[in-house]
């Protein structure tokens, strides 16, 4: 197909007996839109940000100060950050990752970013506002961390902890 011929046309100035004759034509063609997932991961971001910050009074002495930074820091980490973003389909592109970001709550209980006085159950349902475990902790397992985003992320998370 020959591309220099073809020009984009708006629907609000196209009559849609145009349209119709350029379908019967042959000559219609109509191209994916382009988007912008920039304001998407902005916007899931700053949820992510907003739903681990219920939290934060969990963190252990060495992380009490900085865990808010932490968060930021790994969810504006060009490695890190698509983890905690679903990329499958369009219409989920670029939305939290809750099942994620509940798995890398309870690492970082494992690991004593949080205090290990509460448990990562405990920690979820305060997540979630919720007195019971949810789908999001159920379904967690499926989305654990492989070993070199795991390693990526105890190596950031070292570099905030205060003695």
């Amino acid at each position: 197909m020959e591309t220099k011929n073809l020009r984009q046309v708006n629907l609000a100035t196209i009559s849609e007996s145009e349209l119709l004759e350029a379908a019967r034509q042959g000559r219609l063609f109509i191209a994916p839109a382009t988007t912008d997932y920039s304001e998407r991961k902005a916007d899931s971001t700053a949820q992510i940000l907003n739903y681990v910050s219920t939290i934060n009074s969990y963190a252990s002495k060495s992380y009490r100060e900085t865990i808010s930074s932490l968060w930021t820091t790994i969810l504006n980490d060009a490695q890190l950050q698509p983890l905690f973003l679903l990329n499958r389909y369009t219409s989920t592109r670029y939305q939290p990752n809750w099942y994620r970001v509940t798995a890398v709550v309870c690492l970082f209980r494992e690991w004593g970013i949080y205090r290990h006085d509460v448990t990562a159950l405990q920690l979820h349902m305060k997540l979630e506002h919720s007195t019971h475990r949810t789908n999001r902790y159920n379904g967690m397992s499926r989305y654990l961390l492989d070993r070199k985003d795991s390693v990526a992320l105890k190596r950031l998370a070292a570099t905030f902890k205060h003695t």
